[in-house]
């Protein structure tokens, strides 16, 4: 009976000092994450019923896209028209929540697009969503390209623990931005 009671009091103190220690070990988000996303409108965006955008990409000689997306946020409906790997025009809508009713080239191509385009496009918002992003303001700098001075606050974010619940994950590992 005595080794029962032991055994028990045992795993409650386990128990107690993994729940402390894992809720000491929470990050908080770094400050200048909440400056940048209250700046790009962040206290507004349970207003937002949708988000169009055309993101236009080329590597000259490699390839060229141009993507034209609508997402509603609060039903997460994906609309893209675009050209597919084949050359051929694409135009689907899907639910990114119910895959099962997604194609093949959604799942494999469309669907991945979006994950990369709307993290850039949204890019403030997913720092401020990923409890793991850190960033550190490091002054004002020249631009790298133009005239023109800015804050330059490089974000880094941990691929392994990174994911967007309505989005998906990040294509790369630092950010800087000014």
């Amino acid at each position: 009976m005595k080794n029962t009671k032991c055994a028990t009091m045992i795993r409650f103190v386990a128990v107690a000092v993994l729940l402390f220690s894992a809720t000491s070990w929470a990050q908080e988000r770094a400050p200048i994450l909440d400056q940048i996303a209250k700046t790009y409108g962040i206290d507004s965006w349970d207003q937002v019923d949708a988000i169009r955008y055309t993101w236009n990409g080329e590597i000259t000689g490699l390839f060229k896209a141009a993507h034209k997306w609508e997402w509603e946020p609060k039903t997460n409906k994906v609309s893209f028209e675009g050209v597919g790997k084949d050359g051929k025009p694409v135009k689907v809508s899907y639910v990114r929540t119910d895959p099962g009713s997604q194609t093949d080239a959604v799942k494999n191509e469309v669907d991945p697009s979006f994950i990369n385009d709307n993290y850039w496009v949204l890019f403030p918002f997913h720092a401020y969503w990923d409890k793991s992003a850190s960033a550190i303001d490091q002054g004002t700098f020249n631009l790298p390209v133009g005239p023109g001075m800015a804050e330059l606050v490089p974000v880094v974010i941990d691929l392994a623990r990174m994911a967007f619940v309505a989005i998906g994950s990040c294509p790369v590992q630092q950010i800087m931005k000014y």
